[in-house]
């Protein structure tokens, strides 16, 4: 075993769990208190369920076709490990795949479901800003309340989160760590700047608090537009992402941070199979160590006042 891997060894430093995506987790728990009124029922939530299983069985299939190797990751993989399918009150699926491996799936996929799927990548799809990949099911809406004033493509979706090389602890990778976080939260604040959410908008005239967070998050976006439109501040992250040389770490750039999502290779480059709603999906083979570095006591449910909410300005369902 490569010494790398010997940080997976020892006692896990809980503060990284704490710490990962904490703003992000801030600004999920205000938008759940402002907008509860777009929570959705059970009804909904466990069809939407349903129309995301579909999607995350297309893409298996299609992966399985093709030798193409992926990884479900986040929720999702809890999900399997822990309820062998979606956790109860979750509403997406979470898939991770190497970027070389990416190149390979999406050259065939659309080949496979011309008419039931789009593609949307960072930089190629028009008028959509997201860092990571997303497979959409047409025929379908899923309006999210805070980029309900972008305009881009607005279906149920997959999330696929490219596998990027990042290099070995030292001055290399602390620039690239300081350029890409600023360059990605420039990014996440000119979006509110440039598209507002009309639901906010309506909604910062009542609430104090959310008019404060908003207003600081628009007048940074504000500053950073001076210098470079959105599409930059995307560019500088997708070339900082992009590293062709393979290293011995691979990193989840583009879910909140260059560095919060940070494995050895060997810990998801090695796979075997776990249930998901009836389907045997991949995951890492030594999945405990990940889902340790993500969620702490994994097997643990968490008590119903901490369970994430979840909530859509707008739904429709595939007919």
């Amino acid at each position: 075993m490569h010494k790398l891997i010997n940080v997976w060894t020892k006692p896990f430093d809980k503060r990284r769990i704490h710490q990962k995506g904490d703003t992000m987790k801030d600004s999920k728990n205000l938008y759940t208190r402002c907008f509860s009124e777009y929570k959705l029922s059970d009804e909904d939530l466990k069809k939407l369920q349903n129309e995301l299983l579909g999607i995350l069985v297309d893409i298996k299939t299609v992966c399985d076709k093709y030798q193409i190797d992926y990884m479900l990751c986040g929720g999702t993989m809890l999900g399997a490990i822990r309820h062998k399918g979606f956790i109860p009150w979750d509403d997406d699926v979470d898939l991770m795949m190497l970027r070389s491996e990416f190149s390979k799936f999406k050259k065939v996929f659309l080949e496979e479901f011309p008419d039931r799927y789009e593609i949307a990548e960072p930089l190629k799809t028009p008028r959509y800003y997201s860092k990571m990949v997303k497979v959409f099911k047409k025929g379908t809406t899923y309006v999210e309340i805070p980029t309900a004033g972008v305009g881009g493509p607005d279906m149920f979706f997959a999330d696929i989160f490219l596998l990027e090389n990042i290099p070995a602890p030292g001055w290399k990778r602390s620039l690239r760590t300081f350029v890409y976080n600023i360059a990605f939260k420039a990014a996440s604040v000119c979006l509110d700047y440039k598209y507002p959410s009309p639901p906010i908008m309506e909604k910062c005239k009542t609430d104090r608090e959310l008019k404060q967070y908003y207003t600081f998050r628009r007048c940074a976006g504000f500053a950073f537009s001076i210098f470079g439109r959105i599409e930059s501040y995307l560019k500088i992250c997708e070339n900082i992402s992009n590293l062709k040389e393979e290293t011995n770490w691979l990193g989840i750039t583009s879910a909140s941070g260059y560095l919060d999502d940070l494995y050895p290779r060997e810990l998801l480059t090695h796979f075997t199979d776990a249930e998901f709603c009836g389907y045997m999906m991949k995951v890492p083979k030594e999945y405990e160590k990940y889902l340790k570095a993500d969620f702490g006591d994994y097997m643990q449910i968490p008590p119903p006042e901490k369970r994430e909410v979840h909530s859509a300005y707008k739904i429709e369902f595939s007919e």
